[in-house]
């Protein structure tokens, strides 16, 4: 939540506030992705050791993201303009590197609990359920605690909640991990060999590109996505009941998706990526005669089906690369595999995003036209398709 809690009212505050223009709001709003980026490249770098701290990397994580998100609430006390964009840059860049080692590393922490598939399956796509449901309530949670309370609540709420049930979880992992020593010293998890080898296989190379390939279509919608439908003359109140509704489908279809996965993960994924490239079509079908007065709703048509997509396809899509590693590595390397699947995920969504927002969304709809990039991106989802096939091929012959 403490990504997108202030994308509501942190723009406004900053240049009426503070002075700052629409880029530097811009770039303040990406130094969390760097942030999230730069880190999930150190777990990465160091998976042996994160492997090894798990529970403690993950819950004092939470308990330093908890701090940087209240400190964040008292920025607005800083009347130097220079100085605000150095502390709001500086303070989104820990919090994204510290958000990093929760997601990745608590991932995988959920996978470690249980030595069932189908349990791990469940808990896996749950917590990404979880982070999809926080990814996008965040803004209305913080748009009421705004208005009614002013601009540090909705950092204070959340940074007091962080840090709270860090703190209390910590603990309560500590005693169980006494409890449980004789039994941990049993299993040894080691780092296994001939990761590159493991890494460059084909289908883990062409999923990668599949995970990434979605991330940039997310990102594309969420920068034109409002600024198209402007030009069909709708609202600021309609839009945003549009881009809700999308929010809505995503929640409620990725909780279905926590059953579906638990015994069709590769069917699951492999759909949403089919309705990612149908949504495209059906996108692209609005440029035919945008002067058709029902252009409008294939737009929108096309936007609700990619949000069904991203719900089937964001639960699914780090348990097939998790399922690539368990058939490559031995059952020792259980927790750096978990982690290292859901941990490159995470990479590939945020640099994915990252890439659409400047590349795609920023140069391309510059450079060319907006119906142009489109059909590059139909390109790329079909070429991501065929790719997911062929990874869904593989899954089966090793199951």
């Amino acid at each position: 939540m403490n990504d997108t809690i202030l994308n509501s009212f942190f723009p406004i505050e900053g240049k009426k506030n503070h002075g700052m223009s629409n880029s530097q709001i811009a770039y303040c709003m990406a130094m969390f992705d760097i942030g999230v980026s730069v880190g999930f490249v150190f777990c990465v770098m160091f998976s042996e050791f994160v492997s090894k701290y798990l529970e403690k990397l993950t819950l004092c994580s939470g308990i330093l993201t908890g701090i940087f998100t209240f400190a964040f609430g008292t920025t607005n006390m800083i009347y130097n303009k220079h100085l605000y964009i150095l502390v709001t840059f500086s303070l989104r860049i820990f919090n994204g590197l510290m958000s990093s080692c929760i997601w990745g590393p608590g991932w995988a922490l959920l996978c470690s609990l249980s030595h069932n598939k189908s349990t791990t399956n469940k808990l896996t796509t749950l917590a990404l359920t979880a982070t999809f449901f926080g990814y996008f309530s965040a803004p209305f949670c913080g748009t009421i605690l705004y208005v009614n309370f002013g601009y540090g609540w909705p950092f204070f709420v959340i940074g007091l909640l962080e840090f709270s049930i860090s703190v209390i979880l910590l603990v309560y992992m500590s005693i169980k991990a006494r409890e449980k020593q004789e039994e941990q010293t049993k299993v040894e998890h080691k780092k296994p060999e001939k990761i590159l080898a493991n890494l460059l296989q084909p289908h883990v190379i062409i999923h990668a590109y599949v995970i990434f390939e979605a991330a940039v279509l997310m990102g594309f919608f969420e920068a034109t996505i409002a600024l198209y439908l402007n030009t069909f003359s709708l609202s600021i109140s309609e839009i945003g009941y549009i881009i809700s509704t999308s929010c809505i489908i995503v929640i409620f279809l990725s909780l279905l998706s926590v059953y579906l996965n638990s015994k069709h993960y590769a069917e699951t994924n492999l759909v949403g990526q089919f309705l990612f490239f149908s949504s495209m079509i059906v996108y692209s079908l609005s440029f035919i005669n945008s002067m058709l007065s029902f252009s409008v709703e294939i737009a929108i048509s096309g936007f609700l089906l990619h949000s069904i997509g991203r719900a089937f396809h964001a639960g699914s899509t780090s348990l097939v690369l998790k399922h690539i590693f368990s058939n490559v590595f031995e059952e020792t390397s259980r927790n750096w595999a978990n982690t290292t699947a859901l941990t490159l995920t995470s990479i590939l969504f945020f640099c994915g995003r990252l890439f659409s927002f400047s590349a795609v969304s920023g140069l391309l709809v510059k450079i060319l036209e907006y119906e142009t990039v489109v059909y590059v991106l139909i390109s790329s989802s079909l070429l991501a398709l065929c790719g997911e096939i062929f990874v869904f091929y593989k899954l089966k012959i090793n199951a």
